[in-house]
């Protein structure tokens, strides 16, 4: 289980303006200010440097040296700063946690400037003296929260070629690396059924507690009989409080597939906020270039790592405190996520119509005059009926395959209705999912629509 557990967010983002104190009314405040931003800075570089100078190492050197630069007062602290160092493309970590590397030098292009590139990876001081010919742009992070950004104004080609003769340095070069990381990352289910998993669970060797969206309340309805575990699915924080170490784990329980789920903590509350049906969405600015999303709906890491490395920024919360804003957007590489994500994305207020399937097809913004305005809640309930029908197949064959049938191929026609309410009545359907079967069909009882053939225009 990754020891990323972040259910007070990552604090480099919106925590770190709250503690600052209030300036006093004298003009050596913002030189001070100024001043103790760009120390910050400094020890984020330093720490790239320290990565690339060692190349790998254990977990224990990673928090250590993060002391001694004075980034964090505790272990906690150093998961979220190697989470970032992730997301900007710097260092990868094993699967068990205990192992660390860095990520060859690489230069990627910005998703929205084809003329403008960035170095992530391995760096040292030495390289970055040799790219003073060029037309270096250092950016900070926002809210300092990382190491500054090396942004070079020219073709790569000719810059690749520049730095190997010139230290015999080889760059490889990663193109627009947010859209080909976009494009293979897999859909939803595919990232969910890739997680590891713990079958079996001694829930009695735990004192449970349940993410309610805010924080950790104790759980006591969740419990295992006969081999079987009762309770909702959800983000649960598992403390064993019998053993002398005392660990945690947080781990996702799927209630369907009878599995604790283990991923990266942001990952985990998405999951979370959807079995709960909490609402989320994403706004794109298309002038501005920027996706917004909200702090309580962050992405899995995979799928956020794809919108950072568009720019090679981290969000920003300051300007907009709730909300994380990403920078350097297109609208294709937003849809392409959301899309994947079964996420709806607002664009400047834009009807956007459903996609023909829940892969990664491009949708269109133009509307039928016919179009019939689908409530958002019963899109997300048909594309979980669909996802059901998939964890059904296995078990009940053919009674699912109409209903996956018509959600691949007429999503946008209303013909899954009479399909899901089939499947609603299902007799042997497994207990735990004949609740939900029945919600979605007095559901769609109430839907007085008629079967068109035209399309549906959601306003998401």
């Amino acid at each position: 289980m990754s020891d990323e557990n972040f259910d007070n967010g990552d604090c480099s983002l919106g925590h770190r303006e709250g503690s600052r104190q209030p300036h006093q009314l004298n003009s050596s405040t913002p030189h001070l200010e100024y001043a103790r931003e760009q120390k910050i800075v400094r020890k984020y570089d330093e720490l790239v440097f320290w990565l690339s100078a060692t190349g790998e190492g254990s977990w224990d050197s990673f928090v250590n040296v993060c002391r001694v630069l004075q980034l964090i007062s505790d272990v906690k602290q150093a998961s979220h700063i190697f989470r970032r160092l992730v997301l900007l493309g710097y260092a990868e970590r094993s699967e068990d946690g205990s192992r660390w590397c860095v990520c060859p030098p690489t230069i990627v292009q910005n998703a929205t400037d084809s003329d403008s590139v960035y170095l992530c990876g391995q760096r040292v001081p030495s390289l970055l003296a040799e790219l003073s010919t060029f037309a270096i742009v250092e950016s900070p992070q926002p809210e300092m929260g990382g190491p500054s950004r090396i942004g070079v104004r020219c073709d790569t080609t000719t810059l690749c070629e520049d730095i190997r003769q010139k230290k015999n340095f080889h760059f490889l070069d990663a193109g627009v690396a947010s859209m080909k990381l976009a494009e293979v990352l897999p859909h939803l289910n595919g990232w969910v059924s890739s997680l590891s998993h713990i079958d079996r669970l001694n829930t009695a060797n735990y004192e449970i507690k349940k993410w309610d969206g805010k924080k950790y309340v104790t759980c006591t309805s969740l419990y295992e009989r006969n081999g079987y575990y009762y309770g909702d699915s959800g983000l649960y924080r598992l403390t064993n409080d019998r053993d002398a170490s005392k660990y945690s784990l947080d781990l996702y329980f799927d209630a369907y597939q009878q599995r604790w789920l283990k991923g990266d903590w942001y990952g985990l509350r998405f999951m979370a906020n959807r079995a709960a049906w909490v609402e989320s969405k994403a706004l794109i600015n298309m002038h501005a270039c920027t996706l917004t999303i909200k702090s309580r709906s962050r992405w899995p890491l995979i799928y956020e790592r794809a919108l950072i490395l568009a720019s090679g920024l981290l969000p920003s919360a300051r300007t907009k405190p709730g909300w994380l804003i990403y920078q350097g957007i297109s609208v294709e590489l937003a849809r392409i996520l959301t899309d994947k994500l079964e996420l709806p994305l607002h664009i400047l207020g834009r009807l956007v119509t459903l996609p023909t399937d829940v892969g990664t097809k491009t949708t269109t913004t133009k509307s039928s005059s016919k179009s019939i305005n689908l409530p958002s809640q019963v899109v997300q309930r048909a594309r979980w009926l669909a996802r059901t029908a998939e964890v059904l197949k296995g078990r009940h064959g053919a009674a699912v395959k109409p209903l996956r049938y018509a959600i691949r191929t007429s999503l946008k026609q209303l013909e899954f209705l009479p399909n899901m309410q089939k499947l609603c009545s299902m007799t042997s359907a497994p207990a735990p999912l004949i609740p939900h079967f029945e919600a979605l069909a007095r559901l769609i009882r109430r839907l007085d629509f008629q079967q068109p053939s035209s399309k549906i225009a959601v306003d998401r």
